[in-house]
């Protein structure tokens, strides 16, 4: 498993917001955790600085280790960050989501808005990053960085959880995500059971689930839509 940058004890971040980082781009990831503590300062603590969206999924499913605030970068190589967001605001109508990119924000803004994110933030300013992660936290939207007269429709975590439920018969949990992405990396079932602590039999279970939801006929079929998705995604 990568390594991560942790930034607090336990007890410390009980006390403040806890936030989790996932970007592909380590210097980035370095640079975010060590300047969003700073310019944030008190009141605010990173949980967790990880480079995989995959990873980041685990530890948001993991009890102990799910922030309150994600922020996610949209464009990384294992797992999109829409599809991170998605997988999370299947199963959660709490946690904050606030995506960033270093392409054009209204190229993404709609799909991360559909996603159940609470905003998108350009990150290439830390500054602007703290700014947007201090107006969701207290409960805010974020689109201040949109061309004026953008029409996205960002929504509170409760409101766009209640709005994918329409959708739950087509979108992937994240626990089936976990699963899936690991088939599709060639892990054997056994394996996934151990690194999830469930039974081989409940990964074969999910995997089942998948394939009623996006329509495939087998496990290798499943595989073939979830790569083929990564691709346009």
């Amino acid at each position: 498993m990568a390594a991560t940058m942790a930034a607090t004890t336990a007890g410390a971040a009980a006390q403040h917001v806890r936030l989790g980082i996932v970007d592909n781009d380590r210097l980035v990831l370095q640079a975010l955790a060590g300047g969003l503590t700073r310019a944030l300062g008190g009141g605010f603590a990173v949980l967790w600085a990880v480079p995989e969206g995959l990873e980041a999924l685990d530890r948001c499913s993991r009890e102990g280790s799910a922030p309150d605030l994600l922020l996610v970068d949209v464009s990384m190589e294992d797992i999109s960050g829409i599809r991170v967001c998605r997988a999370i605001r299947h199963d959660d109508p709490r946690m904050l989501l606030l995506a960033m990119t270093s392409f054009t924000l209204e190229s993404y803004a709609p799909q991360v808005a559909a996603a159940g994110a609470q905003g998108i933030v350009a990150k290439d300013d830390v500054h602007g990053i703290a700014r947007a992660v201090r107006a969701v936290a207290d409960g805010g939207l974020w689109n201040a960085e949109l061309v004026r007269g953008a029409d996205v429709p960002f929504a509170s975590p409760g409101e766009a959880y209640l709005r994918l439920r329409a959708e739950r018969n087509h979108e992937l949990s994240v626990r089936e995500t976990q699963i899936v992405d690991r088939c599709a990396r060639g892990w054997p079932y056994a394996r996934t059971a151990l690194a999830l602590g469930i039974g081989e039999a409940t990964v074969r279970t999910y995997v089942e689930r998948a394939c009623r939801k996006l329509g495939a006929a087998n496990r290798q079929q499943l595989i073939a839509l979830w790569l083929d998705e990564r691709r346009r995604e």
